[in-house]
């Protein structure tokens, strides 16, 4: 009976071992994601020797971390797009923004400042 307690016990460790390794795997993955994508010029120049490891898991992951920063630029270009047309969007409602008697205070004086060469662009 004991021998099949231990056998139970060894199970659950295994399983309890593997479920660590996954998530060890992950953090790691993650982790050196983030570094890549912090310097990627100089990162990727020690790291693309993963790409051509002998082991294949080595290799696996290599991969792995790339797919992620490729994932996080394209999140990356997404956000820079949106915070650059918010920016226009804020920058046109001043330029726009009509005064107290119905003028446009911002856009008249622009018209005073800037020549008629520049206003053509």
């Amino acid at each position: 009976m004991n021998l099949l307690n231990d056998v139970a016990d060894d199970r659950e460790k295994g399983a309890e071992i593997r479920q660590n390794h996954t998530a060890l795997r992950n953090v790691t993955v993650q982790a050196m994601s983030n570094l890549l994508n912090a310097n990627i010029e100089s990162g990727l120049v020690h790291a693309i020797g993963l790409g051509y490891h002998r082991e294949p898991q080595s290799r696996a992951a290599f991969m792995e971390v790339l797919t992620k920063i490729l994932q996080q630029g394209t999140e990356f270009e997404t956000l820079a797009e949106t915070a650059l047309a918010e920016r226009y969007e804020r920058l046109v409602g001043l330029v726009t923004m009509v005064g107290e008697n119905g003028e446009l205070p911002i856009a008249m004086a622009l018209t005073q400042v800037v020549s008629c060469n520049n206003m053509v662009g």
